[in-house]
């Protein structure tokens, strides 16, 4: 053996001492390993560590996981490959913790590793272990260490590397990434790289894409990172995937990095946060309010938006601090809080609800729908008395606007609670009982005293607060109830049975009160005026709906039995409304309302219905309040009332025309339907003069009476002398629908024929009827133009000595250009036109 070998092999006796001092190590050893390394770890011990590596041949290299064979002279030394292997496995993982220890402790404080000249040669990319002398001298295997030389070229991704091959990163790496250097290595594969070279000329254009590669998309190096250190960030998992692509193998779970995310890596987007905490509800999106789908399939990538302007933007941002200020009220409407809590609630939501700035921000919010469902949630309409109240004084509140009116009567439980709160009867009604205020009732009813105290309150709120102005002894719930159901526009088939009860109960009670009504104003406790109103005007709109005629015959006997009732109820608005006795005028407006509406009904009912008619004809009060409503409506327009009448300012010109007209129609349908009409009118005494009053309701016992024929013949005369200077053909309409009564009244009896002609102005017989049959003709033409129905159906009908009016370009114009008629103006027009064809016929009779 040479000189120049003989340190070489001092050197390899030494190691092999060393590494067999290591193998006896007890474990205790190695648990202190990590303390004793960062203690003995100076700038000396890596002098010391460089100057044994530099024995070592020069062409030596380790491959990223498992370190080759030490070659010496050319030749493979198989004792120091054991040592290498055995070391990498027992002492690999304290060797890095040492190494990480004192790599982080220099770079920290801003020292640098010193400098030493090196031989041209690579420089190795692992360390030895430390010698360590057995104490019996003999020698063992050399071990070799862990290299960590890599670990920072993961976090530098400038370091160069002379190897093709991505390193590995096994245990350090994700003690590293997971904050924890006391954990244990986790993984059995070290890693290896070249330390970084003083130099960087030598790298290659392969390293140079490989760099490019690993380089995160985030930076790398920062002083600090939300909550930690920048090298003990925790790294997301695409960053750390890109850090390390070799670091796990699919399917390997120990291998996984802990990446729970950095705050500002791995935050929830703006949409994930929206949809979470509710941004997007419905003020913003009124499609999903209204359970629409909104069409996603075509995304807009962010190039367009939806944009509100600041007015819009204002708008929600006060409704959603509305919203927040009256969500306190939502929660006292909870089902399971207790009575009390939900009664005061409820009082207190209606009270709101008059203030007008609160009921205008409530309806921005959308805010009157939802009280009515919490309210309909918290029991209201199931019994309790306050909570009914309340429902009922809310549904009049909503009754104001017509657009929130048809929102929550669209929904299909809401008409049937209300119309079952109208059935209220007075003496079971909690609003009245709380005004008598007698224990006995509100011991009955079940009143506490807490109760009557917020009863009381709804009362003063519907008698201040809200548009109906309703007095003391007029709040009801019934009434309160049909003022909200008269202003929905028609009425449901299945709840127009509630609304015929109900006012068949009031109209049940007139007969006895009769006697009474003649000498005072009618009570509330008699009748409620208002209330039978109300219940009219949702039968009235029932009846002139087209789409409910199928319904009608169906509660066509329903109808039938209202039809006493009905005409005792003109009798009493009649007695109220002319006879100037009511302070009020609104009390007036209200009876004539009645009766007009009153009116309007038996005119629906009784057309082309002989029992109706035979039903209401025989009532005795009909055929005179009927003929006195025809004079006083005749005179009312015309301003022949004495000076002291007090009805005069009352009635318009308009509400006059409408009440002359539905008498005369109500009459016709009536001498129609029941011939022996004729006969009661022949014994009907009526004074044109009469002024009304006590004594002459419903009966005129003024001395100077005459016949209802001699009434219907003098107000005939005066429409045709107003004739000859009206500019309307109002006049002309009225003349000739009273030819057409005289013409069937003429037809349906002989006797009374010969009666009427008397009466009738004129030198002859013959030439009243040319008449009657002139304005008739005129009448059926503007009728038949009016309602688009045709007239020449009864063409070769005319008599000889008939002006041809049927032919007249009016007439003929009605022919073209018109919408087909319905089925009842056809069979109107064809009644005319028989009228017209009978009174020919009693011309030709007395021509012969």
């Amino acid at each position: 053996m040479s000189a120049s070998s003989t340190p070489r092999a001092a050197s390899t006796t030494s190691d092999s001492h060393d590494d067999e001092t290591t193998r006896r190590r007890k474990p205790t050893r190695k648990k202190s390993m990590h303390s004793d390394a960062s203690a003995n770890s100076t700038p000396s011990t890596y002098r010391r560590m460089k100057r044994k590596l530099s024995s070592a041949t020069a062409d030596t290299l380790y491959e990223t996981s498992t370190p080759t064979k030490r070659r010496t002279n050319g030749s493979a030394s198989p004792r120091a490959t054991v040592d290498l292997e055995h070391t990498k496995t027992a002492n690999g993982s304290n060797l890095a913790s040492i190494t990480s220890q004192h790599s982080s402790t220099a770079f920290a404080s801003g020292s640098r590793l010193p400098e030493e000249p090196s031989p041209a040669r690579n420089t190795l990319s692992r360390t030895p272990t430390v010698v360590l002398d057995e104490p019996d001298g003999t020698s063992s295997p050399k071990k070799s260490a862990k290299d960590l030389s890599g670990i920072f070229d993961a976090l530098s991704p400038r370091s160069s590397s002379s190897l093709s091959s991505p390193p590995k990163v096994g245990g350090l790496a994700k003690r590293m990434l997971s904050r924890s250097r006391t954990e244990s290595s986790c993984g059995s594969s070290s890693s290896s790289s070249i330390l970084a070279s003083s130099s960087r000329s030598s790298v290659s254009v392969q390293s140079t894409k490989a760099e490019a590669d690993l380089r995160p998309s985030t930076p790398g190096v920062r002083t600090y990172a939300g909550r930690s250190r920048s090298f003990l960030v925790q790294l997301p998992a695409a960053a750390a995937s890109a850090l390390v692509p070799h670091a796990m193998k699919p399917g390997d779970e120990s291998e996984e990095v802990a990446v729970d995310g950095d705050d500002e890596f791995n935050r929830e987007s703006y949409t994930d946060l929206r949809l979470r905490w509710g941004v997007d509800n419905s003020e913003d999106n009124l499609q999903l309010s209204l359970g629409e789908n909104v069409d996603e399939t075509t995304p807009n990538h962010g190039l367009y938006n939806n944009l509100s302007s600041i007015t819009e933007l204002r708008s929600k941002g006060e409704s959603r601090r509305f919203m927040d200020e009256v969500g306190y009220l939502f929660e006292g409407l909870d089902p399971k809080g207790s009575v009390s809590i939900r009664q005061s609630t409820a009082l207190e939501l209606v009270n709101k609800l008059c203030d007008v700035d609160f009921m205008r921000k409530a309806k921005a919010a959308d805010f009157v729908r939802r009280v009515w469902d919490m309210l309909r949630e918290a029991g209201a309409g199931d019994g309790d008395k306050v909570l009914d109240s309340s429902l009922c004084v809310l549904a009049a509140i909503i009754s104001s606007d017509p657009r929130d009116l048809s929102t929550i009567t669209r929904k299909k439980d809401t008409l049937s609670i209300l119309t079952n709160l109208m059935r209220t009867k007075r003496a079971a009604d909690p609003l009245v009982a709380v005004h008598d205020a007698n224990s006995l009732t509100l011991k009955k009813l079940g009143i506490s005293k807490s109760e009557q105290m917020m009863l009381m309150k709804l009362r003063e709120i519907l008698r201040t607060s809200l548009d109906i102005a309703l007095e003391e002894n007029e709040i009801s719930t019934r009434l309160v109830v049909s003022h909200t159901l008269s202003s929905v526009p028609s009425m449901g088939t299945a709840h127009i049975p509630a609304i015929i009860d109900t006012l068949s109960e009031e109209l049940s009670s007139l007969p006895a009160h009769m006697d009474t009504l003649k000498a005072e104003i009618p009570d509330e406790s008699m009748f409620a005026l208002r209330h039978i109103g109300h219940c009219l005007t949702i039968l009235d709109s029932f009846l002139l709906d087209v789409n409910n005629k199928d319904a009608q015959l169906t509660h066509h006997n329903s109808f039938i039995s209202l039809g006493s009732g009905l005409i005792r109820l003109i009798v009493v608005a009649d007695n109220i409304n002319w006879t100037g006795r009511a302070p009020e005028p609104e009390v007036r407006l209200t009876a004539h309302q009645c009766s007009e509406n009153a009116l309007r009904i038996l005119v629906n009912i009784t057309n082309n219905s002989s029992e109706c008619c035979r039903s209401v004809s025989e009532d005795p009060f009909s055929l005179p309040i009927i003929i006195r409503l025809i004079i006083l409506s005749h005179r009312g327009r015309n301003r022949q009332f004495v000076a002291d009448d007090k009805t005069t300012a009352l009635l318009t010109d308009v509400q006059l025309l409408d009440q002359l007209c539905l008498a005369l129609a109500l009459l016709t349908n009536l001498v129609q339907g029941y011939p022996d009409v004729t006969k009661q009118l022949a014994r009907t005494d009526v004074d044109m003069s009469c002024q009304g009053g006590p004594s002459c309701s419903p009966y005129c016992t003024c001395p100077t009476r005459i016949t209802a024929f001699a009434c219907l013949v003098s107000v005939y005369v005066a429409l045709a002398k107003v004739e000859e200077t009206a500019e309307e053909p109002t006049e002309h309409v009225l003349r000739g629908h009273i030819a057409i009564l005289f013409g069937i009244i003429m037809d349906s009896n002989r006797d009374i024929r010969g009666l009427l002609l008397d009466q009738l102005p004129g030198t002859s017989s013959a030439r009243k009827l040319d008449n009657l049959i002139q304005q008739a003709t005129d009448f059926a033409a503007l009728y038949a133009e009016l309602n688009g129905a045709a007239l020449h159906s009864n063409g070769g009908r005319h008599g000889r000595d008939e002006p041809q009016h049927g032919s007249s370009p009016r007439a003929e114009s009605t022919t073209h250009g018109r919408v087909r008629p319905s089925e009842e103006d056809v069979q109107h027009t064809k009644f005319v036109l028989d009228v017209i064809s009978s009174l020919k016929q009693m011309r030709s009779e007395m021509a012969e």
